[in-house]
């Protein structure tokens, strides 16, 4: 891997607007992180977060186990993906079980280190809010889309989705969520 510094940080979504002294000030925050081998946890359901991760490259999968032991895959996430935001924004429980599917290098947002910069009322702060809130936003809209669609019982848009007739609402929920997320199937 490369120095971390700002060029590194300046690609990715979450850090636009940020002018070159935020950046700075955010690299702070990040640190690089490696899933070296596939199958290894990222972080379990449950548990509290404590950081949010930017996928440079790899491929990790976000999965709900359901109590019969079964997982159902949500989502699949490859370089640019942002996993695990929320935690930056509020403090809580991770949502999902999500694991790496082949080696993976990301940067990882401290949550307590990033916690400071928003006690201070770092301006770095609130520009990665900012741009978490239009993710997430974009997310809800197109997730609202989504579910009007399926409710009218109306064709997708994409031609991805032709095959509906052969998926059940879940398998087309999966696949829009993992191309919601940054990762088609």
């Amino acid at each position: 891997m490369s120095e971390l510094t700002r060029d590194r940080l300046r690609p990715y979504p979450i850090f636009r607007g940020c002018g070159p002294e935020e950046l700075d000030r955010l690299l702070g925050c990040i640190t690089e992180w490696r899933m070296p081998t596939s199958g290894m946890i990222l972080f379990e359901e449950h548990v509290d977060s404590d950081s949010a991760y930017i996928i440079e490259s790899g491929l990790l999968v976000a999965e709900m186990p359901l109590d019969d032991g079964v997982k159902v895959e949500m989502a699949r996430m490859g370089p640019g993906a942002l996993v695990g935001e929320l935690c930056l924004i509020t403090a809580g429980p991770r949502s999902l079980r999500v694991k790496c599917l082949q080696p993976t290098s990301m940067l990882r947002i401290d949550r307590r280190k990033f916690e400071e910069l928003r006690s201070a009322k770092d301006s770095a702060a609130y520009c990665v809010i900012r741009n978490i809130c239009l993710t997430m936003c974009d997310r809800l809209r197109s997730t609202n889309d989504f579910i009007e669609r399926e409710l009218r019982h109306e064709t997708p848009t994409r031609a991805h989705e032709t095959r509906m007739g052969r998926q059940s609402v879940g398998e087309r929920a999966r696949d829009y969520f993992s191309e919601l997320f940054g990762r088609k199937r």
